[in-house]
C-alpha cells in the first residue's frame, strides 16, 4: 500500500515537472512600460496593411520607422537604448476616430515574440475619417534580445 501510494506521488511529481516545463518553453512574460499611445488619420504610402508590431533597438532606428509611420518620436526620446528596445504596435485603421491601441502582454521565446493588445473606441471624440491606432512601450533590451523578424500581434 504505502508503495503505491509513494508511486502515485512521484507520478504526480513527474507530471507537475513536466508541466511546468511546458509552461517555461511557451515563452518568456516580459515586462514593459507604456511610452506612448494614439492614432492618426493619415494613409501613408507602403505602409503595412494589416496589424504589426515591431522590436526596435536603437533611437535612430526607432526615430526612422516611427516618422516613416507618421507617429510622434516624442516618447522614444528619453528611451536609453543601451538598457531598453522600444515595441511598437500599429493597429488595423478603425472606421473612426477615438480608437486606442494598449498593449497587455509581450511574451518572448527565442527568436519570437508576440504581442497582445486591445483596441478600444474611448471617448466621445469620433470623426468620420479612417484612423489607425498606435501603442509604444519599452522593454529590457536582454528581453527581446533574440527576437528577430515579424512580431505576433494578437488583439483581443
Amino acid at each position: 500500500m504505502r508503495a503505491r501510494r509513494t508511486l502515485a506521488v512521484l507520478a504526480a511529481l513527474v507530471l507537475a515537472l513536466l508541466g511546468a516545463a511546458g509552461v517555461a518553453a511557451a515563452g518568456t512574460s516580459v515586462a514593459f512600460r507604456e511610452l506612448d499611445a494614439g492614432s492618426r488619420a493619415a494613409i501613408i504610402p507602403g505602409e503595412p496593411a494589416s496589424d504589426v508590431a515591431v522590436v526596435l533597438r536603437s533611437a535612430a532606428g526607432a526615430r526612422k520607422r516611427l516618422r516613416a509611420w507618421g507617429l510622434d518620436t516624442t516618447g522614444v526620446d528619453r528611451v536609453d537604448f543601451r538598457r531598453r528596445s522600444v515595441v511598437v504596435l500599429l493597429a488595423d485603421y478603425r472606421p473612426s476616430g477615438g480608437y486606442r491601441a494598449r498593449v497587455s502582454r509581450i511574451v518572448a521565446e527565442g527568436a519570437r515574440a508576440t504581442v497582445t493588445a486591445t483596441v478600444r473606441h474611448e471617448g466621445d471624440f469620433s470623426t468620420s475619417d479612417l484612423e489607425r491606432p498606435w501603442a509604444i512601450v519599452a522593454v529590457g533590451r536582454p528581453a527581446v534580445a533574440k527576437v528577430r523578424g515579424s512580431v505576433r500581434v494578437v488583439l483581443r
